[in-house]
Order: structure tokens, then sequence, then C-alpha cells
């Protein structure tokens, strides 16, 4: 809490909203002006409620917070408060009382002058940035998955284990609606647990990470497929194993998108059934290509049998069990740390 208000008064409040706690730290302006940066930014870390305050001590205050690494967020309403608005990370004017110089320097405008309402845009802000990361770690996952496969196979100087016609289909058919059906996915229940994130950084080096270790799951679970399509068959066969494995598992990988930490069996979440419904037409847009004798001719595909549809089974729900293995060991880190 910043404001002009004396001490005492302003410890009052505090306490009454909850923003001051036993052992917090409460710093008047007087004292402000007589710290110097090294001593302010030591202080910021405890202090809760500062107060009888000068629009350039809201100003120091907020580069204090940026400086030790903070992500500073400042509601206003007055002229004086427009310093403080602009240095932010994000600036949060009131619409209806605030003045047009505050809601000028401000980031976002609250129309109706609730601050729960800033609760709930930061709710949905974070769905929105989260199911953006979804979809493009759900895609490039797959993208890296078909690009290893063919360079592997390259190297090693194999047959295409998949041709361009079929990575047309995978990219087209069974890989949009699943990812349309993550951009519009339910916000998560621990949502708000999440620290803050500057601007800039969609693209998380943990996202990398993650891109890279799915995709090489699937693009192993595909050439396992295969080779035990050439050893056990033929390469028409081989192909046809490792087109469906690297379809099939794309398909159950959207499951693992909905959270890079829960298990996507947990429960307490709410149910994408946009994300099933994407799924199921996925899969029937794929069991027509093998099952429809004049298709399966068109994509070079061929009859496979029970024993070989089970192998396929096998290795396409290898991915979705790798990457709950790592959510798993994941999640045993946190909880040690």
């Amino acid at each position: 809490m910043i404001t002009g208000d004396h001490k005492v008064t302003a410890t009052a409040i505090a306490k009454e909203l909850d923003i001051y706690r036993d052992g917090d730290t409460v710093i008047s302006g007087d004292e402000l002006a007589k710290m110097s940066q090294s001593s302010l930014d030591e202080a910021i870390k405890t202090t809760t409620v500062f107060a009888r305050v000068t629009p350039k001590d809201k100003l120091n205050i907020i580069q204090a917070l940026k400086r030790t690494n903070e992500v500073a967020a400042m509601t206003g309403d007055g002229v004086n408060d427009s310093p403080a608005l602009k240095a932010a990370d994000i600036g949060v004017a009131m619409g209806k009382s605030g003045t047009d110089v505050a809601k000028d320097a401000s980031d976002m405008i609250l129309t109706d002058d609730n601050f729960t309402t800033i609760e709930y845009a930061i709710r949905e802000g974070r769905r929105v940035y989260r199911n953006i990361q979804k979809v493009m770690q759900f895609l490039l996952a797959g993208n890296i998955a078909e690009i290893m496969v063919l360079f592997i196979a390259t190297i090693l100087n194999w047959d295409a284990p998949i041709l361009a016609v079929h990575i047309l289909l995978i990219n087209l058919a069974t890989d949009t609606l699943p990812a349309l059906a993550l951009g519009v996915d339910p916000v998560s229940k621990n949502i708000m647990r999440h620290k803050p994130v500057k601007s800039g950084t969609l693209f998380e080096k943990s996202l990398i990470f993650r891109v890279a270790l799915h995709g090489t799951f699937i693009a192993a679970a595909t050439l396992g497929a295969y080779l035990y399509g050439l050893k056990t068959a033929s390469y028409p066969v081989a192909m046809t194993m490792a087109f469906l494995v690297l379809s099939i598992s794309q398909l159950f990988h959207a499951l693992n998108q909905r959270s890079n930490t829960e298990s996507a069996f947990a429960r307490g979440e709410q149910v994408n059934w946009y994300l099933f419904g994407a799924m199921v037409l996925s899969g029937l847009i794929l069991a027509a290509i093998v099952f429809i004798p004049k298709l399966e001719a068109f994509f070079k595909l061929t009859d496979l049998t029970l024993s070989q549809w089970e192998i396929v089974a096998a290795f396409s729900l290898l991915p979705l069990a790798l990457v709950e293995l790592t959510k798993f060991i994941s999640r045993m880190m946190r909880k040690k740390a």
C-alpha cells in the first residue's frame, strides 16, 4: 500500500485489509527520503505499507521493485500517480474516478473502479497466455518429431518412414483440430499460483526444452514402430505403422499439453470437451484413410494384422507415458525443494 495518509492511519487500514501482517515493515515518506538506493532495495523486500509519500517516492518504490526483479503493478487515479503508473510493468488506472493523465499513463483502465476486476483480468490474461503456449508447444513438438524421423532416416540411409503427403495430412487434419481446441482450454485451477511473467517471454527456456523433449519421445516411438515393421514384415507395413504411430501419438499428446506439471488424468481440472471432440473427429479422419481402400491406396498405406495394430497402440501411448513420467519427476523435485 502506497498512500499519502499518516503512518498510523495507513497501518490500521492495511491491517484490516490483511496487507500488513506481523513482521512487516511500514515506512514513511521522511524515512524513505533518507534512504540510499541500496537501502531501499533491501527494505522493499519486507515493507508492505508506505505512508506520507510524494509522487517522486512512488516512482522510487516502483523502480526499487523492478531492480529487485519483481513484476510491479501500480494502481492509481490521480495526476500524482502518473509517473509511477508509467514506470510500472503494468499501470492500472481507475476508469470512473481517474484523471485523464492517469489513464493516459496506464496500461489498463478499470471501467468499474473495482479492484476485484484486476484479479479477473489477470486470470483471463494468464489463461490466454498459457493457451498460446500450449498450442505452440503441441504443434512444434509434432514438427520436431517429423523432422527428426526424416533426418535420422536420411543419415542412416533408410527408406523414408513417412512420405510428404503423410506429413501434410498430419499437419492439416490430425494436428489442426486439437490445436484449435487447446486454444480455448479452460483456466487451470492453479493458474493464480503461477509466478508473474514479463512481456517478451512467450518462448520460455522451459518451453523450448519441453518441445525438444516431447518431439524426441514422439520421434523415438515412430522410428521404433517403423523398425519393428521392417523386421517382421515389409516396407509398406513399416511405413503404415510409422504413419499411424506419428498421427495417433500426437493426438494423445494433446492431452499432455493441458498442464506442464499436473497429470493429464488429474481430477479437479475443468473438462475441455472441444479437445475431446477434436480428437474424436481427427481419429475418424485417420480411420477413414486407413480403412477406406481408395484413400488407403492414395496415401500408399496397407492393411495391418491385429498384432501389428497392438504394436501401433503400444508405441502411440509411449510418448504420453514418458511425458507423464517427466511431470511426476518434476513434481517430486519441486516438493523436495
